[in-house]
């Protein structure tokens, strides 16, 4: 009896190798189709959320596996509006890593990409960018800074958010190594 193939299980398993394979090798941690940012160790988030290229090449390597672009190391040889594709995607992936990182810190609310799969975010990033524009972190009320930023209006509040990541790396690293 032939053996029937499921191709839109081929396809899923494909792209969660070829995406997270290079993730695999470099965190030593499984991850799936369904892996939100949610899902990521304390440790992966802040080596993710931590800028350099070290984290670069990882989000590289991912956005890459998932689109079919190959490695990070053929990046510079790429077209250039794959390139673009690619630093866009990384741009809000890691804009989302560090909301992430500065939610579990408890110094923000629930934010709105956290329910989609990291496979979700790389394939339909126009799209949930679009979905979740104007919807940026809101400060925790418990934040000794929130009095500050509850007097701030629209754009500003998304703004006084991200003057806020360094420290909330900072913060994660030394929680991290307590």
């Amino acid at each position: 009896m032939k053996k029937i193939i499921n191709l839109q299980a081929y396809r899923s398993r494909m792209v969660v190798q070829k995406g997270f394979t290079p993730w695999y090798k470099r965190f030593g941690e499984q991850y799936g189709e369904h892996t939100t940012i949610v899902d990521i160790s304390d440790k992966t988030l802040c080596s993710l959320a931590s800028p350099g290229d070290e984290s670069t090449t990882a989000f590289y390597d991912i956005i890459m596996g998932i689109l079919d672009f190959g490695r990070a190391a053929k990046f510079y040889y790429m077209e250039s509006s794959d390139q673009l594709k690619v630093i866009d995607i990384h741009l809000f992936l890691a804009d989302n890593i560090r909301f992430e990182l500065m939610h579990r810190l408890e110094w923000v609310e629930n934010f709105s990409c956290e329910n989609f799969s990291l496979i979700e975010m790389v394939q339909s990033c126009d799209k949930i960018k679009k979905q979740s524009k104007g919807k940026a972190p809101i400060l925790s009320k418990s934040h000794h800074e929130y009095p500050l930023y509850s007097a701030l209006v629209g754009g500003d509040k998304e703004a006084f958010i991200r003057l806020m990541l360094p420290d909330a790396i900072s913060a994660f690293k030394e929680r991290l190594e307590a």
